[in-house]
């Protein structure tokens, strides 16, 4: 990956190991290769559908930021130092606040910039500092292959350049419209408020129509709104659960017929969707989907991906959508009566209560959960499948031995179930270092310190609740 600061050549695209994307295509560690920069890209795009103030400050721009995007943008910004930055989140956030406050730090960073960068840049300012997402990637490029953890490998296209250094931020903003129409949520890239009069100075810009890129067509009514919406998702979806765009366009033609909103109704499912792409590694259609899922959905996933906060009645109504989608499934033949019965179970458990939805826990992992899996091409119709037992591995060999499997190998003859472990660690230690990164790609922000306590002292436990 090129490094940033430089404008690369033109040349045909090559992946991550510097391999041209035409050749080999069917070799397993292409396909691996492939399979990782989906995941990797996926968690990004996840993240980037977070709700964002177009008049966001520094502050709170890197409060949100991922920590390895944190540590990221330290080392490009040369603030990486041994007293603890990179183990120090907050120390972190503090650092990059005191470098980006400071016009001569603000004058090496834009230096290091691409031309493509510093003129993408350039039109979000002029457009007051925050511009539709659509409108830089029609003249810029997406962000395909950019990845999520960003202190391992930088981006490299032009708006992940911008981003590495904490200039530029991606998030959706709630666009209200007139007659009555459903509020619609536009994706867009924001410059941070207090960084925007400085920068307009160093390079020379003048705003002009602030906002004025970000207008969003208005639909006929609220039933073509939420028709237009599932055909654009079901042009390029992320995830379906087994579900066509015929079936979802059958549903919400009832829904809007029940006397239900049919864009409400679309923004639900949208929602179960990106729920699902989040946690595609256990959800592949829609009878993979439990009463905890559900739970999930409604609660900590809404949390994280709508601002204002949710009311309990938008929750009850969230909950009260997927509920009736299943029992429509279960109509025609796609989803299984168990899991009808399963999200119905859900469905009652949770509103049972007036004041507040009742929380369906998540069963707490044994070990042989699947974390991801991916086809073996070497035993073709059998997959390769990765545990929690393989994270917890992989967590504790980066975390507690600084990535040395024979250290780690050799501890495993002085704790509890040590052969077990030393046999999941040497069958890690020979695959690809790929595998490893899907691993703690996909690790929880606790796990360090729960996977430690479980490698000391826990049996291996191939058994799983979920």
């Amino acid at each position: 990956m090129a490094t940033p600061g430089y404008d690369e050549p033109d040349e045909e695209p090559a992946d991550d190991l510097g391999a041209h994307l035409n050749e080999d295509a069917d070799h397993p560690q292409r396909r691996l290769d492939l399979y990782f920069r989906q995941l990797s890209d996926g968690r990004r795009e996840a993240y980037d559908r977070m709700p964002i103030d177009p008049m966001i400050d520094v502050s709170t721009a890197l409060r949100r930021m991922p920590a390895h995007w944190l540590t990221a943008a330290c080392r490009l910004l040369h603030l990486e130092d041994p007293a603890g930055l990179r183990s120090n989140r907050k120390a972190r956030t503090f650092a990059l606040m005191g470098a980006l406050s400071s016009a001569r730090q603000l004058s090496i960073a834009l230096e290091k910039l691409p031309k493509r960068s510093l003129s993408a840049l350039r039109v979000v300012l002029e457009s007051g500092g925050c511009v539709a997402l659509i409108m830089l990637t029609q003249e810029f490029g997406e962000m395909d292959g950019d990845g999520w953890l960003w202190d391992e490998e930088v981006p490299s296209s032009c708006l992940g350049v911008l981003r590495s250094y904490a200039l530029l931020h991606v998030g959706r903003l709630r666009v209200e419209q007139d007659g009555g129409l459903p509020d619609l949520y536009v994706p867009v890239a924001v410059v941070p408020l207090d960084l925007r009069s400085v920068l307009c100075t160093m390079l020379n810009v003048r705003v002009n129509d602030p906002f004025g890129r970000m207008e969003a067509p208005a639909e006929t009514d609220d039933l073509q709104a939420a028709l237009v919406g599932a055909r654009r998702y079901f042009e390029q979806p992320d995830i379906t659960l087994g579900i066509d765009c015929a079936t979802i366009e059958d549903f919400l033609h009832r829904s809007a017929a029940a006397g239900f909103s049919a864009f409400d109704v679309w923004r639900h499912i949208d929602l179960l969707f990106e729920f699902a792409a989040h946690n595609l590694h256990e959800l592949h259609d829609c009878n993979d989907f439990c009463a905890f899922h559900l739970s999930e959905l409604a609660t900590e996933f809404v949390d994280r991906r709508q601002s204002p906060r949710w009311t309990l009645a938008q929750r009850r109504a969230l909950v009260e959508t997927v509920n009736r989608l299943f029992v429509h499934l279960r109509a025609i033949g796609v989803a299984s009566a168990d899991a009808e019965e399963e999200i119905a179970f859900g469905t009652r458990t949770m509103l049972a209560g007036k004041r507040r939805l009742s929380l369906i826990r998540r069963p707490v992992p044994l070990g042989g959960e699947v974390v991801f899996m991916y086809d073996d091409d070497e035993n073709p119709g059998t997959q390769r499948r990765y545990t929690i037992n393989h994270r917890r591995i992989a967590v504790v060999w980066w975390a507690d031995f600084d990535q040395d499997w024979d250290a780690m190998i050799a501890r495993c003859s002085t704790i509890t179930d040590g052969v077990r472990k030393a046999d999941l660690a040497r069958e890690l230690m020979n695959l690809d270092t790929s595998i490893c990164d899907l691993l703690l790609a996909c690790s929880e922000e606790d796990e360090v310190e729960t996977a430690g306590i479980w490698f000391q002292n826990d049996p291996v436990l191939f058994v799983s609740a979920w």
